[in-house]
């Protein structure tokens, strides 16, 4: 850890908004932990078949949707249409969730400007449309918007050319733990650096040391995230946001998040 901090929500990272309570990447859900207080969040952009970025984490529509759609086989405005309820979770509670556009959950996060948005550019949009034509699109959807943006991905080279066409900061999410993830690490330099806790070694051993910020994701338990940061991580990206912001007031004695 690099600095004291005085709340939780100085280092948890909202994962897809807050999909503990509601459908993941949607504008509702979005809002909701922004309102709780979330000062970093994380999504995750697709493009749709006429080049428009959209939020959803999943090339095909079938999780959220129940349909077997593919993102890249619609346009954006059908897109738009399609309702991102996850009746399999939720069953009927969000009938009218739609699925956004980048420019409509940029447009609700400049709402808190101050809010930290890490954005996964996705591996199958590169696959279907190459990596510049979906870096492009997000750095324009990008230009001139007022929170701080990090353009992330599992693919080194995206991020790396992100970094070269004008991302401000760029994020690098490796797979598996070892030596030639740590030395690909110290050749890219991101700005952050995301990894998920089940792939971390077992031990106490403190984390690679470098340039960047620690990111672990896939925490949503308040023991197993306090124990990350004692080894390194900076941040801790969560589904659950709001519900460890709390436990961890609660485990501080009270003090106000």
């Amino acid at each position: 850890m690099n600095a004291t901090v005085t709340s939780a929500l100085d280092w948890l990272v909202a994962h897809r908004g807050w999909p503990a309570q509601w459908p993941e990447n949607s504008l509702s859900g979005m809002r909701a932990v922004l309102e709780a207080g979330a000062r970093f969040v994380e999504l995750d952009v697709h493009l749709s078949r006429d080049g428009c970025p959209v939020v959803v984490h999943d090339e095909d529509l079938r999780r959220v949707s129940g349909t077997r759609q593919r993102v890249n086989r619609l346009d954006a405005d059908a897109l738009a249409q399609v309702v991102i309820g996850e009746a399999t979770r939720f069953g009927d509670r969000f009938p009218e969730e739609r699925l956004p556009r980048l420019t409509d959950m940029l447009q609700l996060l400049a709402e808190w400007p101050e809010v930290t948005v890490f954005v996964e550019l996705k591996r199958a949009s590169m696959r279907r449309f190459g990596r510049p034509a979906l870096i492009e699109s997000v750095l324009k959807a990008l230009k001139g918007h007022a929170n701080p943006c990090v353009m992330i991905s599992f693919d080194h080279t995206a991020v790396e050319m992100a970094r070269s066409r004008g991302a401000e900061r760029i994020g690098w999410v490796f797979k598996p733990w070892n030596e030639s993830a740590r030395v690909e690490a110290a050749r890219l330099k991101p700005d952050y650096l995301f990894v998920r806790q089940d792939r971390i070694p077992e031990g106490e051993r403190p984390f690679w040391p470098g340039s960047w910020q620690w990111v672990v994701y896939g925490v949503n338990e308040l023991r197993l995230a306090l124990t990350l940061r004692q080894r390194g991580a900076h941040l801790i990206e969560t589904d659950c946001l709001p519900e460890l912001a709390r436990a961890w007031m609660e485990a501080e004695g009270g003090e106000r998040v």
